[in-house]
């Protein structure tokens, strides 16, 4: 985001910025590949090969993973916390740096357009808010908006809750009915209880 204020304040060009990022991520990326490759041949990494190898379930997903791991770096791009474990996962099932590079910087590419034309148009609209004067009546704005989520998100839950409680009513209702009916059957046949 820091960079694209610079960038809509035209202090920083838009080819240094992608060019930079670019490169950084590419980077770093592979660092976790290359990382998660050599784990495999470490003791622990041996460990955990002969705890797993035998199982199915293992197989099927090295499998999947190979044979679609250009999707699967697409999707796990835009899925937050899932980019780590397809990075990691496609290190330890030794896919091939060629097949990871090149599925790597489509992914990349895809993720890094949408993502800075996003960042863009966003930045832009603050660095016009900052520009006219209005900035102090969006940020009252945006606290009003947070306001109003928690108080709907509180109502919600308060609803579903005396929801859920009429719910469990209804149904100890129905279980004490049935309970008196079968105390009056019982009661029919073998006559009042002792007590």
């Amino acid at each position: 985001m820091l960079a694209m204020y610079l960038v809509a304040g035209k202090i920083l060009s838009l080819g240094q910025f992608f060019i930079a990022t670019f490169v950084i991520v590419v980077l770093y990326e592979h660092v976790l590949f290359f990382f998660s490759k050599g784990m495999r041949h470490t003791r622990l990494g041996w460990k955990l090969y002969r705890k797993h190898k035998s199982k199915r379930r293992i197989q099927l997903y090295t499998y999947f993973l190979k044979k679609n791991l250009v999707r699967l770096i697409i999707i796990a791009k835009f899925v937050p916390g899932m980019n780590f474990l397809v990075i990691a996962l496609a290190g330890w099932s030794r896919v091939s740096l060629r097949l990871f590079t090149t599925s790597y910087i489509i992914a990349v590419s895809l993720w890094f357009a949408g993502i800075s034309a996003i960042a863009y148009f966003v930045v832009s609209g603050l660095h016009y808010l900052k520009a006219a004067q209005i900035f102090k009546n969006a940020e009252i704005g945006i606290v009003v908006l947070i306001v109003l989520i928690f108080a709907i998100e509180y109502v919600i839950k308060r609803f579903v809750r005396v929801r859920e409680f009429e719910i469990e009513k209804k149904k100890h209702e129905e279980i004490l009915a049935e309970t008196e009916e079968y105390e009056e059957e019982r009661e029919d046949f073998w006559g009042p209880r002792s007590r």
